[in-house]
């Protein structure tokens, strides 16, 4: 691994961790509490950093892991918890340009602590961003319908709603 890919990854790491812990304070404190709305400036301190370097960037998801820039993140609590956090509000990924702002960072975080239910009510987590207003913030839904069709095998509409009841279920 080359020096400049090495820093790249430290950053990210970084980056990582700042969004774990303002995802830990969002769920304790209030949006105006200082020790939330300082967890967000170091976020956004270490995102601009990043974003200086290539925007945007582009962080996919899995239940078990996460990935930005091509490098996997894994086997740490801190990569899990983000990536189920996301996992199971349905989002595939989350890409953040150039531009964002604190508001906008809190929004985020604000929707992925959500309860699932509450986000699946709401129209998802794409629909809850866009109402937001955020536009440096975009997420892709995962699409379980067109998994099921394609790797499932699954063509009956009827059975694909009711594999998708029983997701929105859990």
């Amino acid at each position: 691994m080359d020096n400049l890919q090495n820093t790249r990854e430290t950053a990210l790491q970084d980056f990582f961790k700042a969004f774990r812990i303002a995802l830990n304070y969002i769920s304790l404190y209030s949006r105006e509490h200082k020790s939330f709305l300082s967890s967000v400036s170091i976020l956004k301190s270490d995102l601009d950093r990043l974003l200086a370097e290539s925007s945007p960037l582009l962080i996919l998801f899995s239940a078990d892991a996460l990935s930005a820039d091509g490098i996997i993140f894994t086997n740490k609590q801190v990569y899990l918890d983000i990536a189920r956090q996301f996992h199971y509000r349905k989002a595939k990924s989350l890409q953040i340009s150039s531009g964002v702002t604190m508001q906008e960072l809190i929004s985020v975080l604000e929707a992925v602590c959500f309860p699932v239910k509450d986000i699946i009510r709401k129209g998802g987590i794409q629909h809850v961003l866009y109402k937001s207003r955020d536009f440096n913030v975009t997420v892709e839904e995962l699409d379980y319908s067109s998994f099921l069709l394609e790797e499932g095998g699954v063509e009956d509409p009827q059975v694909i709603a009711a594999v998708l009841r029983e997701l929105d279920a859990e």
